[in-house]
């Protein structure tokens, strides 16, 4: 038996399927967090419903408007409810909450030499400092809009940032 040279063939074997192998590798396994990413942001709630500001209701909302046509500006309600009088009244509630962070860094190195023809007296060092600032605020939306036969009857809105 030739040992050398059936593991001289083995090597280059297994050199042969771990090139692509790896190379595979490198290019699925970043590419797989790109797809979770992506799906993660299908399945939060609608751009519509994401995206409901004071803005949007001010601009969207006018009495007179059909149910469906306050669906199409705002999104489904929070809320729903129906009086004796059969006023249907929607609820929209919305509350955000906005964090930001700030940082900063300083930093000096000095190398202060002494006389002479040697190192010696040679002094250096280092400086550094780091800090920052966060802060975090909450918004609050909510919306009512009451329906007479299914047109807007009357709305009233609140805003609060806190």
């Amino acid at each position: 038996m030739n040992t050398d040279a059936t593991r001289t063939a083995n090597s280059t074997t297994m050199h042969s399927i771990a090139a692509p192998l790896l190379a595979v590798l490198v290019l699925v396994v970043p590419l797989s967090g790109c797809i979770n990413a992506g799906r993660h942001h299908e399945d939060l709630a609608s751009t519509r419903e994401r995206e409901l500001t004071l803005g949007t209701v001010q601009r969207s909302i006018r009495e007179g408007m059909p149910q469906s046509a306050v669906v199409t500006a705002l999104g489904s309600p929070n809320l729903v409810t129906r009086d004796q009088d059969g006023t249907e009244t929607w609820v929209y509630d919305k509350v955000s909450t906005d964090r930001s962070f700030q940082s900063s860094s300083k930093s000096f190195r000095g190398l202060i030499a002494g006389g002479g023809n040697s190192a010696e007296g040679a002094l250096s060092g280092d400086y550094a400092k780091q800090g920052g600032a966060s802060s975090t605020s909450q918004r609050t939306l909510t919306v009512i809009i009451r329906f007479a036969s299914g047109l807007v009857s009357d709305y009233a809105y609140q805003s609060s940032r806190f």
